[in-house]
């Protein structure tokens, strides 16, 4: 059995892995998105996967402020920029490109200014 930091890592990607595929994510995305927005821990693949199943699951209901889901817009901006920055390997830094990418055809509200941030 292993032990120590990284295996306790592993637990945590594979136990946020399986939440994210399962129905359960759709209706409580919120509670783990706000957990990686707290973390310190580089859990970038995971990251990008939550923020792209989130994308995916509320579509453009993300852009219509009216709707629960813009509220968590921000929290999904920052986490796919900070995963950009985190980024060692090339198929996470493209992830996270197509992800803003996706984030800007959709017109959520704050991309263009997490992006004009970024850029100084």
């Amino acid at each position: 059995m292993a032990s120590g930091k990284g295996a306790v890592q592993g637990q945590i990607r594979t136990l946020i892995e399986q939440f994210v595929d399962s129905r359960a994510f759709a209706d409580n995305y919120h509670h783990l998105l706000h957990a990686l927005e707290q973390t310190t821990a580089k859990i970038t693949k995971v990251t990008l996967l939550a923020c792209e199943r989130f994308v995916d699951v509320t579509g453009t209901q993300a852009a219509d402020i009216s709707t629960r889901h813009a509220g968590e817009v921000n929290t999904v901006i920052q986490l796919t920029m900070r995963a950009y920055q985190q980024s060692s390997e090339k198929a996470d830094t493209a992830k996270s490109l197509d992800l803003i990418d996706r984030l800007m055809e959709l017109g959520v509200y704050g991309i263009d200014k997490a992006l004009e941030n970024f850029e100084r």
